[in-house]
């Protein structure tokens, strides 16, 4: 019954967003006087289970969905490419060069210039940088600029880079976190931020108490359509009943981020009597994922991995936990947003996976643990999910500890190869396939050492070679194709959901409050009159 009125509920009460990241995709022009979007209070409160703006050592300083930062290249929900502060490109035959021309007319919030010598800037900070600590994405120039040779300033707003082989992907690579832009004068030079984050997005960051709160303001000098609220407060409540009582109190307006809410408190604020409260959700970039420690027994045997991606029952999980819309059931290593993304079966078969377990065994038995985080339990299920995964695997002979730790811990076991499976999350962090397809299927991944996956595979290995370079788009898409077959064979993460995002909000309050495929998009955001 619970299910029916919530699912009732949302039908009532959604709207879908396509929007992405970031704000400029769809940005034009407007002739909007700032003061007349002044129409009501001048401070909405949002909250967020985490920080998303950790600060001056993390590589991006804040998410993108803050709408502080814009990158070059955007992309909508549905990983179509989009313009953002470079408006065109293109490259040579063999895509060796790629000619990117840029946004006029748009400044840094510190007033220093967008331009050629700007881009070229945020490349050298991009080396400098490279493999600096991030909540959202890894920071790696090598991996989003394979085989770059140079940069240069062709004129005031265009810019060629070189590389030294084909790369017909380079801006599928670049989307959103690939080519964040800040003001050449915002970088130390170890690439670290030498104070607030100097954008050029519809809002500024002007205050950040760490794991406290974020204020953002109005950027009056944004060259597109200006954001609505002037000044927006986000809030970090960590545990999801407080975020909850917040919500029902009106202390706060809203949530934001990916796992915002559990989809218990969401049933709770739906129900209200008054209809205050409403839902808007978009794809995400996530994927929740079972990662098998297959650097030894039982999951270095992949007859196992395949047991037990056939005994969790995936529309259990989705229907259950997630009130059966935070979720899509998949089995696909590659997340559903990309245009590469394949269908394939889902196999709930208990027998079929008694018989794998019991043909790579024999009467042996395992007791195992299954780990995540602190992080991760506040903003999903987790703690609920393995416990339905303990049984699940009770059910084919195999035992299993539940264990949570805090952030390093957490690290330091997986490294170590003390667990069992690990309960996680995955990005796409790009719309070129290769970089989460190579996350899980190169014998170089880096998984190989921070998980002990354990994982390698030489058709994998020479299709990852060979790929990025492929110029024909039909062989390069039938390998990507292929690659997530082997995904689906070999299993060195189980997939179980791509995440849905959701996202609540007091409808009596503000307006507009739309999902992106990782928060709100804020500028849309309105007052109700």
């Amino acid at each position: 019954m619970k299910k029916k009125l919530f699912g009732a509920m949302l039908a009532a009460a959604m709207t879908f967003s396509l929007l992405g990241g970031a704000a400029c995709i769809y940005a034009e022009s407007a002739d909007v006087a700032t003061e007349d979007l002044d129409n009501k209070e001048d401070e909405l409160v949002i909250g967020s289970t985490r920080d998303i703006a950790p600060g001056e050592q993390e590589a991006y300083y804040c998410i993108m969905s803050l709408s502080v930062w814009e990158p070059l290249i955007s992309a909508d929900n549905d990983g179509n490419l989009q313009p953002c502060l470079a408006v065109s490109w293109e490259s040579n035959e063999d895509a060796t060069e790629w000619t990117f021309h840029l946004r006029e007319g748009v400044t840094f919030h510190d007033g220093e210039p967008f331009n050629a010598d700007a881009v070229l800037a945020n490349l050298d900070r991009h080396k400098a940088a490279s493999g600096m600590s991030s909540i959202q994405y890894s920071y790696n120039f090598d991996s989003t600029y394979p085989g770059f040779v140079s940069a240069e300033k062709v004129d005031d707003y265009t810019v060629k880079m070189t590389f030294s082989q084909s790369y017909p992907m380079l801006p599928e690579n670049m989307v959103n976190y690939g080519s964040p832009m800040y003001s050449p004068n915002n970088f130390n030079e170890d690439g670290s931020f030498n104070g607030l984050p100097q954008g050029t997005g519809a809002y500024k960051l002007v205050e950040h108490s760490a794991d406290e709160y974020i204020l953002l303001t109005r950027n009056d000098d944004y060259y597109g359509e200006k954001a609505h609220v002037k000044n927006i407060r986000i809030k970090v409540i960590p545990d999801a009943a407080t975020k909850v009582s917040a919500m029902d109190a009106e202390e706060i307006m809203g949530v934001t981020d990916l796992g915002a809410i559990f989809p218990s408190g969401a049933e709770k604020l739906l129900a209200d009597s008054d209809e205050r409260f409403a839902v808007t959700d978009a794809k995400s970039l996530v994927t929740h994922y079972a990662i098998f420690n297959g650097s030894k027994a039982p999951f270095d045997d992949v007859r196992v991995r395949q047991a037990v991606s056939m005994v969790i029952n995936r529309d259990e999980i989705v229907n259950d936990l997630y009130a059966g819309f935070g979720g899509v059931p998949t089995v696909n290593i590659l997340n559903f947003s990309s245009p590469y993304a394949e269908d394939f079966e889902i196999t709930n078969d208990v027998e079929k996976a008694k018989e794998l377990v019991k043909e790579a065994l024999g009467d042996e038995e395992y007791t195992i643990d299954i780990v995540t985080s602190t992080s991760m339990a506040n903003r999903y299920p987790y703690k609920e999910e393995a416990e339905l995964m303990q049984g699940w695997l009770e059910e084919i002979g195999i035992h299993a500890n539940i264990q949570i730790y805090e952030g390093a811990a957490y690290s330091e076991i997986k490294e170590a190869g003390d667990y069992g499976i690990s309960l996680g999350t995955r990005g796409l962090s790009t719309q070129d396939p290769y970089t989460q397809l190579s996350m899980f299927l190169s014998s170089d991944a880096s998984m190989n050492t921070t998980d002990c996956l354990g994982y390698s595979n030489p058709e994998a290995d020479e299709l990852l070679q060979n790929v990025r370079s492929e110029l024909d788009p039909e062989k390069r898409t039938e390998m990507y194709d292929r690659l997530q077959e082997i995904g689906t064979e070999d299993l060195p993460a189980a997939p179980i959901l791509n995440v849905q995002n959701y996202v609540l909000y007091n409808q009596k309050v503000v307006k507009n409050y739309q999902a992106t495929n990782e928060g709100v998009d804020l500028p849309a955001i309105e007052w109700v009159e």
